[in-house]
């Protein structure tokens, strides 16, 4: 039991690390790459105040999604809405990348 807490807290700043690790890794990289990467069509698109949008989603009932912005045609922004644990899940950028 002593163990528990700080077991949960090692995977909680683990669990941040690695998705900001993996979505800082995004930054730059061209739009056709993201596309690639991911190896198929976005599940939806759009555009905001940001740019382009394009959102694929991980799960087939759609709870959980990873969202990338673009401005002339680089990721400027990626979002996942998988929470805490979906960073250990979220995408690789390629390598070589940007």
């Amino acid at each position: 039991m002593r163990l528990t807490l700080p077991l949960v807290l090692f995977l909680t700043l683990g669990g941040c690390t690695g998705t900001f690790e993996r979505m800082d890794a995004w930054m730059g990289v061209e739009k056709e790459s993201v596309v690639r990467s991911l190896g198929r069509q976005p599940d939806a698109v759009g555009q905001d105040t940001l740019g382009e949008w394009m959102r694929w989603q991980r799960q087939v009932d759609g709870a959980c999604s990873d969202r990338f912005t673009f401005q002339n045609g680089k990721v400027v922004g990626y979002a996942s809405d998988c929470g805490l644990w979906g960073g250990w899940s979220a995408p690789r950028a390629p390598a070589g990348q940007p």
